[in-house]
């Protein structure tokens, strides 16, 4: 019986241990196609932003022939994006900075409205990125590059002013808070 039972618990063991090395293979093999996955999804993003960044600053390769919901599309992406990383600031911003872009091309297609909307839409969640982690001057500087782009002014210099107190050698705040207080007569 003793005997039986040692190998049983023999068994046991060894098959707790067979599972246990089947169970970390199987790991591995999902962190490698997880990374592999990230990678694939870090040059798609990587591969949308410059499309959007193209566009918003002057160097349009597609704003002729834009299908009407090509910008739609890619912002529903950064969305759903969002959604999924819903507590992490990095990609919050990435999300603010298309919202931002998409209203820059929006702006430059004539459509003032949709323009807004997706400048609000930076706005806000640019403030929701800055609420996760509000010691980061560079949220705190686009969110000014947003305030800019929607024409707020005073709005842009807080924002600034708040990334030059967290980042004094952060030029880009200085020349921006600079610029603003400049437009509104304050040399």
């Amino acid at each position: 019986l003793v005997g039986a039972a040692a190998g049983m618990l023999l068994l046991a063991v060894a098959g707790l241990a067979a599972g246990t090395a089947l169970l970390w293979g199987e790991q591995e093999q999902t962190k490698a196609g997880l990374g592999s996955g990230q990678r694939d999804l870090d040059l798609a993003l990587q591969a949308l932003d410059q499309i959007y960044s193209d566009e918003a600053e002057g160097q349009p390769k597609i704003r002729e022939g834009l299908p009407k919901d090509l910008l739609d599309r890619g912002l529903g992406f950064y969305e759903e994006f969002a959604r999924e990383n819903a507590h992490n600031q990095d990609a919050l911003l990435m999300v603010a900075r298309a919202h931002h872009r998409a209203g820059l091309i929006f702006r430059a297609l004539g459509q003032e409205d949709r323009a807004e909307e997706a400048l609000d839409r930076a706005i806000s969640t640019k403030r929701e990125a800055i609420r996760l982690k509000p010691d980061l001057a560079n949220a705190h500087y686009n969110l000014a590059l947003a305030f800019s782009a929607k024409g707020d002014t005073d709005n842009a210099i807080r924002a600034n002013r708040e990334a030059v107190r967290l980042d004094p050698d952060k030029a880009e705040a200085h020349n921006n808070l600079g610029n603003g207080l400049k437009d509104r007569g304050e040399i």
